[in-house]
């Protein structure tokens, strides 16, 4: 599957999602999975430098025009399309739990529990949903956000394909939250007796 592949699944779904579940941030994490594929991005390859390289990479990119792609060097591409990469995983992880949030909610008609994991299993219960890969970005984002760098350990989700089926998930959770959405606003038009 190609990011491509899931563009009209978001033109479709971006207009309807409600405003607590943030289209743009749909939309950002499209435009940065779409751009890390165009950029060449397979997998991790940049933290498999040596330090040297990745440090004369960093000094580069700072004084670099970004956004000339063609006047980068394989590995400044390396780290753009990286850098994206890991933009729409962090970006995605924070759309599945405002969304899973939200679908709990517009279902069950009461705050949700602040319990990601009893969320999920509500989720898989009740929508027959799974959310596989969407795990193990969200693992790779908390490593990010919790663990000092070691260069040395396997990423937990490092591939384009693993990112991708990711935000499959994501999408089919985004279009639960939009049919609730819908159900809940058709129920409120009913004449109440």
């Amino acid at each position: 599957m190609k990011v491509e592949d899931l563009r009209q699944k978001v033109a479709e779904l971006a207009p309807q999602v409600p405003e607590k579940s943030d289209a743009e941030w749909l939309i950002a994490v499209y435009v940065s999975l779409s751009t890390a594929e165009r950029l060449g991005y397979k997998k991790d390859t940049f933290a498999m430098l040596p330090r040297s390289e990745r440090e004369s990479v960093n000094k580069g990119l700072i004084s670099q025009d970004l956004l000339n792609i063609a006047e980068l060097s394989e590995s400044e591409k390396t780290w753009l399309s990286g850098h994206f990469f890991n933009n729409a995983l962090f970006r995605m992880v924070a759309l599945v739990e405002i969304a899973l949030k939200t679908l709990f909610e517009q279902r069950m008609h009461m705050t949700a529990p602040n319990n990601y994991w009893w969320i999920v299993d509500w989720y898989k219960a009740n929508f027959q949903g799974t959310l596989g890969y969407v795990k193990r970005a969200r693992q790779r984002v908390n490593t990010f956000k919790h663990e000092p760098r070691d260069y040395e350990k396997v990423p937990k989700l490092e591939t384009l394909a693993d990112g991708i089926q990711a935000f499959h998930e994501l999408l089919e959770l985004l279009s639960h939250v939009v049919e609730a959405e819908q159900t809940n606003s058709a129920d409120a038009k009913k004449p109440r007796r």
